[in-house]
């Protein structure tokens, strides 16, 4: 089988099913933070020390971010840097085991608001805020607030998919597309 010209110029290989083949495991971008000075690196660090498109290179990191192995943010410059996540507490050592992390429906909004986890304030704070909200609430907007209100030291969207998204549904948060979300604090059994 042909192997096709890459706009960049480099080839891509296909297997013999005819998909292409995975040239860069997330265990090369990760050996990149070896290679350059710093405890940061960017799409083009990992494009450079990998042969591969810079496109490439940040869909790879991104995975990575999604994953909890990294975290990121923009630069005043707007270019985008990626550093190795810390375990900031239990949960994040956990989750990378599917095994010992805790299933979401074993934690109680309290457990998820209380005052003794790194995120506990602004955990509170969000649902605080989708509570008191006439209506739905996006996502894009709870982020934004925690960002601007409370002292969040990490990414926004990093906080969301490891502790805001959690916090939310065990408040009893309903997520409705296109629309956002919203907390009902009606007592099904008493109407108030």
């Amino acid at each position: 089988m042909s192997t096709p010209e890459h706009p960049s110029g480099m080839t891509r290989e296909r297997n013999d099913s005819g998909q292409y083949v995975e040239t860069v495991s997330p265990d090369d971008v990760i050996d990149v933070f070896q290679t350059v000075d710093g405890p940061a690196i960017t799409s083009s660090d990992v494009a450079e020390a990998l042969g591969c498109t810079t496109e490439a290179a940040r869909q790879k990191l991104a995975r990575l971010v999604d994953s909890g192995e990294l975290d990121r943010r923009k630069t005043p410059a707007r270019t985008v840097i990626y550093w190795r996540a810390s375990p900031t507490d239990e949960r994040d050592e956990t989750a990378a085991s599917p095994s010992t992390a805790p299933a979401r429906t074993d934690r109680s909004a309290d457990d998820i608001t209380d005052d003794s986890g790194p995120y506990a304030d602004v955990n509170a704070a969000a649902v605080a805020a989708v509570r008191s909200a006439a209506g739905h609430v996006t996502t894009t907007s709870i982020k934004e607030y925690v960002a601007d209100e409370t002292d969040l030291e990490i990414e926004p969207e990093s906080w969301w998919k490891r502790h805001g998204r959690e916090a939310l549904e065990a408040a009893d948060g309903e997520f409705t597309r296109n629309k956002g979300w919203a907390i009902d604090d009606v007592d099904a059994d008493t109407g108030e």
